[in-house]
């Protein structure tokens, strides 16, 4: 396994999720004692091989985990602490859509953002039982490809972008309706393309 690139409390214990481009990514649970290995192999596809930083989440009592899958496109699976079942369809209907970059729980729903380096980021919500795209494709502009991070705030869900071309963008939605809450950031230094900050705001402010 390469990095460890995400962790999350459920139920009492600690999930942190792996790297792995050899056999796929890789999910373990730790109980305050010891560590076991949870994952149930994504169903023999070691495609999946990345959990990204924030792409792991507890929704509706079930432990959520988004993969990076550059072969047929990102997967959503549910761990209920013993079985794992995918739920979305690979890549969301779209194989352009390869990594499962950031997951949060907002108005009782879950929200999954994506990379997509064709047609740009998306943001799609899942009710418990259907999958939605709340928003245009890279928020209307395609060198937004990343759906890098995802907090609420105010009663507002926020979502940073990676646009390597004019600059991050930090979007906000309200539960209806997105509107853009930063200029693009354009600084020099690194990061200034991609708000990857869980707490994105502080990335925000130095923009």
């Amino acid at each position: 396994a390469r990095p460890i690139s995400s962790m999350a409390v459920y139920s009492g214990s600690l999930y942190v999720g792996t790297r792995n481009d050899t056999a796929g990514a890789e999910v373990w649970e730790y109980d305050g004692t010891t560590w076991s290995q949870v994952d149930n192999g994504w169903n023999g596809d070691a495609n999946n091989q990345r959990i990204h930083s924030h792409s792991l989440a507890e929704y509706n009592s079930s432990l959520y985990v988004g993969t990076g899958n550059d072969a047929t496109g990102a997967e959503v699976w549910k761990y209920d602490g013993t079985t794992w079942s995918q739920v979305n369809t690979n890549g969301f209907g779209d194989a352009n859509n390869i990594q499962a970059h950031s997951m949060t729980v907002y108005n009782s729903r879950l929200y999954v953002g994506t990379k997509n380096n064709t047609t740009g980021g998306e943001v799609w919500e899942y009710t418990g039982t259907t999958w939605g795209q709340i928003n245009t494709d890279g928020f209307g502009d395609a060198n937004n490809k990343h759906a890098e991070s995802m907090a609420v705030y105010n009663s507002s869900l926020y979502v940073g972008t990676r646009n390597d071309t004019t600059g991050a963008e930090v979007w906000e939605y309200d539960g209806t309706t997105w509107s853009q809450a930063s200029t693009d950031c354009l600084r020099s230094e690194e990061h200034t393309s991609e708000l990857q900050s869980h707490s994105f705001i502080s990335y925000a402010v130095f923009c």
